[in-house]
């Protein structure tokens, strides 16, 4: 179903929108602990003009506010708006533990470098791109000199090719943004493109783009963290354009403060109140009793910290959902249906804050468990060769790793894991692999000044070359006066 089919008319919640807004700036956290600069831009002067920039900005901003927000909107800035926007985002946010930077506009990619442009950016030269866009670098080495919990950039530009000037033809201009760099990504920080790299998003035809109005609505959603708010916007987008325009996320490390960022708190919205109904104000009724249901045999599972979650079977699926990467978040989960009798569920899988097992983790159930070091590097070694997308085959656990792993086990309809236990080696056929021990080479040096392995033995004795035959055609120089040259004999006459 498409985002915008979720819609009531604006006639029947727009009081309550206003009524919706004053609660929940009253239960959140301070203003001042979450900030936000919001920019849209429609009127380019030599650009093509954009429908629903602005209005994109707007929605974004009111929703922002609504969650307790301090809200900086620019609508088509110069690029000296632009940048004091940055500097007033920046003298803000030393008590807040939150900054947001949202951008719905043009942007393009030159030779790898990524560049919002300003209502007023020309640029009939190349060197203009340093003075008249602002560089999406320039902006995360603000955001990098702040002291933010976390740090949110979102893009909703790239929608087409804005410019047609005569020096791009010479240079590598892309289709859509480049991927940002790791080096370049500032600590605790996340970015969000409304299209994966090399991608054109789409500007939208009601009103809203696609990916802002889904945004818009993950926002709203109570009890949801920052995080899965993206990833579920990334999902929607999907869906309503039929997989023509695919978000893009990157986060930095782990992302704990970013993924611990709950905007709206599952318990504000009390029954019987005006509510919110995929992100919308709705109206509610007074609850009704359920009906009596079986008796479910409850579960209890780690929850991190030695604490313990209590759990019916078909809850722990949807959290072993909730949990699972996005490759196969969308796969059903077994039913267990209503039957009395207690059900082993897998535990939902949880990793290190790092985001991904050590060489020891990721073998401890499975066969080579015991093993040593040495063996084990090599087990992991070959498995990295055999997963896509796992990166160089180094023997080291990594993020990329890690992700390889449970993709394989999703798509080999295998427990997810995260490990490579017992089933997931059989499955790449890396099972029975004896247990090696590292032995150093010793070398030994012989008198011939030559080295061998372990070996005392001395060398058999080396034949000594045949002599070199003499040309017939020599002759050694003669010291016989007689025969000397005329040049010989002047220069070992004294006295010339």
């Amino acid at each position: 179903m498409k985002i915008e089919q979720n819609l009531p008319r604006r006639s029947n919640w727009s009081f309550g929108a206003v009524i919706m807004s004053a609660f929940l700036v009253s239960i959140t956290v301070n203003a001042a602990e979450r900030i936000a600069l919001v920019i849209g831009t429609n009127d380019y002067i030599s650009a093509p003009a954009l429908g629903n920039a602005v209005a994109d900005s707007r929605l974004i901003a009111k929703v922002l506010e609504e969650t307790g927000f301090e809200v900086i909107a620019l609508e088509n800035p110069g690029i000296d708006e632009f940048y004091e926007g940055l500097e007033k985002l920046k003298r803000l946010s030393g008590l807040a533990k939150v900054g947001v930077v949202y951008f719905a506009g043009h942007g393009v990619e030159v030779e790898g470098q990524n560049y919002l442009l300003p209502v007023d950016a020309e640029l009939t030269k190349s060197a203009q791109l340093r003075s008249q866009a602002m560089a999406l670098e320039t902006i995360l080495d603000d955001l990098a000199d702040v002291r933010l919990p976390a740090k949110v950039v979102i893009l909703d530009c790239c929608r087409d090719n804005p410019l047609s000037r005569s020096w791009m033809a010479s240079r590598s201009m892309g289709r859509g943004l480049a991927a940002v760099k790791d080096d370049d990504m500032p600590e605790a920080s996340l970015v969000v493109y409304s299209a994966g790299p090399g991608q054109v998003a789409l500007d939208g035809v009601d009103g809203n783009s696609p990916f802002t109005k889904a945004l818009a609505i993950q926002l709203r959603e109570p009890g949801q963290n920052l995080f899965q708010a993206f990833l579920k916007t990334s999902d929607d987008v999907v869906k309503a354009t039929q997989r023509q325009q695919e978000p893009w996320v990157k986060m930095d490390g782990a992302g704990r403060a970013i993924r611990e960022l709950v905007l709206i708190p599952a318990d504000s919205v009390p029954s019987g109140s005006t509510g919110l109904a995929n992100g919308y104000p709705i109206e509610t009724s007074p609850p009704k009793m359920p009906a009596p249901q079986p008796t479910i045999q409850t579960t209890t599972t780690p929850v991190g910290n030695g604490a313990t979650q209590a759990y019916t079977p078909n809850q722990r699926n949807a959290v072993m959902k909730e949990s699972a990467p996005v490759a196969y978040r969308d796969a059903t989960p077994p039913q267990v249906g209503n039957s009395p009798e207690p059900v082993e569920m897998p535990t939902p899988l949880v990793l290190p804050s790092r985001g991904y097992f050590s060489n020891d983790e990721v073998f401890r159930n499975g066969p080579y468990a015991s093993y040593n070091d040495y063996t084990r590097t090599k087990v992991l070694r070959s498995a990295q060769g055999k997963l896509t997308g796992s990166g160089s085959p180094d023997g080291k656990m990594g993020g990329n790793t890690q992700t390889a792993i449970q993709t394989y086990q999703a798509a080999n309809s295998l427990a997810v894991t995260g490990c490579l236990d017992t089933p997931t080696l059989t499955s790449l056929g890396l099972t029975g692999m004896p247990e090696e021990t590292y032995t150093k080479p010793t070398y030994t040096k012989s008198r011939s000044s030559t080295y061998s392995s372990g070996s005392t033995s001395k060398p058999a004795p080396v034949a000594a070359p045949p002599a070199k035959k003499k040309s017939s055609f020599y002759k050694p120089p003669s010291n016989d006066p007689d025969k000397m040259t005329h040049a010989k004999k002047k220069f070992m006459r004294p006295g010339t």
